[in-house]
């Protein structure tokens, strides 16, 4: 899930990246979806399919796939509201 960060992070900070932070930037998202794949024992090549898919536009669509593949183990904060907004299925300019 794709949340506004007004400041208050109220989740769990082991699941929580703050995509306005270093953890944000796409090389850490990369690495990031590749270790979640590998801990929920995907095949190598389901997880280079979601590399590749990650990496086949822009940030918002990498941030979008990210969160379609493992939102429900992670929760990414941020106080970009044009990112919130394409992730839940609004603009992608």
């Amino acid at each position: 899930m794709v949340t506004y960060n007004d400041g208050d992070l109220r989740t769990n900070p082991n699941t929580t990246i703050d995509l306005d932070g270093e953890d944000g930037n796409a090389f850490a998202l990369l690495s990031l979806a590749s270790s979640v794949a590998k801990r929920c024992k995907y095949s190598k090549d389901k997880s280079d399919r979601l590399q590749k898919d990650m990496m086949s536009s822009d940030y918002k669509n990498l941030v979008r796939r990210l969160d379609r593949e493992f939102g429900s183990v992670l929760t990414f904060v941020t106080s970009d509201e044009e990112l919130v907004a394409a992730c839940k299925g609004g603009s992608n300019e």
